[in-house]
């Protein structure tokens, strides 16, 4: 929404849009669908400056007390245009979290105080010596980390702890490209978990995917930040056994031979040679 001051200090240019009366010294107008995809883009613009952790949340169901259901700036078009412009335009890593509820309601109010409690804890993503990463506490998940390459019979996945009961799925796009793709969420209980994810079963090709777990408990759904997983048809190759190296001056491996071929060879000949005596006398 957009603020003035008495009606009379509203621009000409904007009669005919939708106002609210807050008191007698603040006039309200309600943004609309166009204006709120240009608000997201510069909130998105704005968050992916940041150097500290952040995390966006979002009240599917108001962005504040008189747009709410049955309020007067109740549009819900005009939110999903902010939404869905800040979705697009977040840089990765920048968790999403998505509940359907109003922003005064309690429940958002408590998914805020434990975004901040986490963000006041250790916010750091690091990665391990086999490409296994992992972020801090987000929500419904902590602790997701994963295995970053896929071969046959070797599947991906993610281990993660949960915080409590929720169905947990996974979504993917392919390094580069805008086409998006998803497993099937499956419930899980709290606690540590891991989620296989197998995508050459599933027919995708080799190459690199940006992959993510999704966990919804009902009350709000946690996008955790994206995880390069590579795919690849055939396992790497094995370690090479080094060839013994030919003798100096040698052409090739040299042959052991048996001890008693030269003496083998030695009366052979001589036995050629008297026989070639006797019939010579």
């Amino acid at each position: 929404m957009v603020n003035f001051g008495p009606p009379e200090t509203v621009p000409a240019k904007f009669r005919g849009r939708r106002f609210y009366q807050h008191n007698p010294q603040v006039t309200l107008m309600r943004t609309t669908s166009e204006e709120n995809c240009e608000l997201g883009r510069i909130l998105a613009e704005k968050l992916n400056l940041s150097t500290g952790a952040v995390t966006v949340l979002l009240p599917l169901r108001g962005n504040s007390l008189i747009s709410a259901p049955g309020g007067p700036f109740h549009d819900p078009e005009a939110d999903q245009a902010l939404f869905t412009s800040l979705r697009t335009h977040l840089r990765k890593g920048i968790p999403i979290i998505e509940l359907d509820c109003a922003i005064n309601d309690p429940p958002f109010a408590e998914a805020c105080a434990r975004e901040l409690l986490g963000s006041l804890r250790t916010s750091t993503i690091s990665k391990g010596p086999i490409g296994i990463f992992s972020t801090r506490a987000s929500g419904i998940m902590s602790g997701v980390s994963v295995t970053g390459t896929a071969t046959p019979g070797k599947p991906a996945g993610f281990s993660f702890n949960l915080n409590r009961a929720a169905n947990v799925g996974i979504t993917y796009q392919k390094a580069g490209v805008t086409a998006t793709g998803s497993v099937e969420p499956v419930p899980l209980p709290s606690g540590d978990q891991t989620l296989p994810w197998d995508p050459i079963a599933a027919g995708l090709p080799p190459g690199t995917y940006d992959a993510a777990l999704v966990a919804d408990d009902g009350v709000s759904r946690v996008v955790s930040p994206s995880f390069q997983v590579t795919v690849a048809t055939t396992p790497p190759p094995p370690t090479p056994t080094p060839s013994r190296a030919a003798a100096p001056g040698g052409r090739g491996v040299k042959t052991k031979v048996p001890p008693w071929l030269p003496v083998g060879v030695g009366a052979v000949l001589l036995v050629v040679l008297l026989l070639a005596l006797a019939l010579s006398s």
